[in-house]
């Protein structure tokens, strides 16, 4: 065990070391499980997608509006009813919003760690993270009384109402970030109030193959993780490829 930066950092190369982890250092309530392919910052997609910093708060309303009001005829089932189920409904289907990935399932985690290496181009793809964060009951946002998404006072936990799929298969939560004023969002691996609560797991690239099946036996997979019948299909293309020829199920 090493720190980086005041954060335990772990080296995780199987299966069973990883259930040995959850299974001895994660007994608390609220921990949640975020699966990266590489290691980056824990900063919103709002913070990555390149818009102009001193826009970014016009940029992210012009396009929350624009996905409420365009995306009406493609939503199946009832329409979102606040604009926290709108929030996670964007994030879901790749709009930059200032909501971050995480899961319940400490086993989605890792297969979205392993799911496929990341490009590297001229050099070996990166090892895999799995950020483990040991949240508390007070980190929860209460939207009863928090009811716009865009002026939380500070950096919280966030867990929607099950309004897709998707989000029911993934065990979804989600952090979201406070913008602060003239400054940007704060990553949360540096953010005073989390920083101390979070472990983060190292997965070899060498190591994504062997783990991909050591999931699917255990019944974690893109089938069974995004529950539509695009990643049925890429799961049992998958399944039915020699193994040294496979390409990852996304």
């Amino acid at each position: 065990m090493k720190a980086e930066g005041g954060i335990r950092t772990l080296p995780i190369e199987s299966l069973s070391e990883y259930i040995h982890f959850v299974e001895t250092d994660c007994r608390e309530p609220y921990v949640l499980f975020r699966g990266q392919r590489k290691d980056t910052d824990l900063l919103p997609k709002i913070a990555r997608a390149g818009l102009a910093e001193g826009d970014l708060l016009k940029h992210e309303r012009k396009m929350f509006e624009d996905f409420k009001r365009f995306s009406l005829p493609y939503i199946m089932g009832p329409h979102p009813e606040s604009d926290w189920e709108w929030l996670t409904l964007a994030e879901h289907h790749g709009l930059p919003t200032r909501l971050l990935d995480w899961t319940k399932n400490p086993l989605a985690a890792l297969w979205f760690t392993v799911e496929k290496h990341e490009e590297e181009p001229g050099g070996e793809p990166p090892e895999g993270i799995v950020w483990v964060l040991k949240s508390r009951e007070e980190d929860f946002v209460n939207i009863s009384e928090e009811k716009n998404p865009f002026a939380v006072a500070r950096t919280m936990v966030y867990e929607p109402s099950h309004i897709t799929r998707r989000i029911t298969a993934q065990a979804a939560a989600f952090t979201v970030h406070r913008y602060i004023e003239g400054s940007s969002f704060i990553p949360l691996n540096r953010n005073k109030d989390f920083k101390s609560r979070i472990v983060k797991l190292v997965v070899p690239a060498g190591r994504f193959e062997e783990l991909r099946g050591q999931l699917d036996r255990c019944g974690i997979n893109a089938a069974t993780l995004f529950a539509d019948l695009d990643d049925l299909c890429k799961y049992i293309s998958w399944k039915n490829t020699q193994p040294e020829k496979r390409i990852p199920p996304v």
